[in-house]
């Protein structure tokens, strides 16, 4: 049987070693980069995940504000600030501009409570209590000062961030508050004609009695006044009589007392 013998040279030996000492090197960076392209892609990703995610929010939101009922809000509101009487042109003009700004600025979900919430307070304000409250004050406006119908309005709800529950509160406060005001407008009314009917009777029986009077009293005389008389008075020479004269004697053509 041959043995077959190999030999290496020494600088095949230092060639081959040098290569194998390499390949670890080579086979890690292979498997480095192979692993580094799905980071990279993973890192890419987030930017047009965030374009589709804005995509759908908007979409979202556009359909919100498309929908039916969101149009029936506007309108309705729209024509509830257009009849009303209680807040200013100030104050509307402010409400709209407010409503409009945050409107661009809400999320599709923040749209959604928004169009809940209108549409509760809306249900308050067209109601049979709320249309009392407003003719109420609009009593109080027309005759109030401008100093104080602008604190009058002041205290009105804010019509964008008060709750329905909260203008429904109010609304039962100032009830109340009516209420008892024409309550008190009632007892003083009632008072005030009693005093009159009083006084009326009053002045009814005094009269009655001072006619009674007259006519139990004796006929006074109706002869004619004395001559010389004025209606039955002495005249004044009556008290100072006239002094009497002296007859005249004459003497020579010259008269004398």
């Amino acid at each position: 049987m041959m043995t077959l013998s190999l030999q290496i040279s020494p600088a095949a030996q230092r060639c081959c070693f040098g290569r194998i000492s390499i390949l670890p090197a080579i086979v890690c960076l292979s498997i480095g980069l192979l692993f580094a392209r799905p980071v990279a892609a993973q890192q890419s990703a987030p930017p047009a995940a965030a374009a589709a995610d804005e995509t759908t929010e908007e979409q979202a939101r556009q359909q919100i504000l498309h929908s039916d009922r969101w149009q029936d809000m506007e309108f309705d509101f729209g024509q509830w600030l257009t009849g009303q009487r209680l807040y200013s042109k100030d104050q509307v003009e402010e409400t709209k501009t407010r409503m409009n700004r945050g409107v661009s600025r809400m999320t599709a979900a923040q749209l959604q409570r928004f169009l809940t919430d209108m549409e509760a307070r809306l249900d308050v304000l067209d109601s049979p209590m709320a249309q009392e409250a407003q003719v109420y004050f609009d009593q109080k406006l027309r005759v109030a000062s401008d100093a104080y119908a602008r604190r009058l309005r002041q205290d009105l709800p804010d019509l964008l961030t008060t709750s329905a529950a909260q203008i429904e509160q109010k609304l039962l406060v100032h009830s109340h508050r009516r209420g008892a005001a024409q309550q008190r407008q009632l007892a003083f009314d009632d008072a005030r004609q009693r005093s009159v009917q009083m006084n009326q009777t009053t002045t009814r029986q005094a009269q009655s009695e001072e006619r009674q009077r007259r006519s139990q009293r004796p006929a006074a005389s109706t002869g004619a006044a004395a001559p010389g008389e004025a209606g039955g008075i002495a005249p004044a020479r009556d008290y100072f009589p006239a002094r009497e004269r002296p007859s005249m004697m004459f003497f020579g053509g010259y008269g004398m007392f």
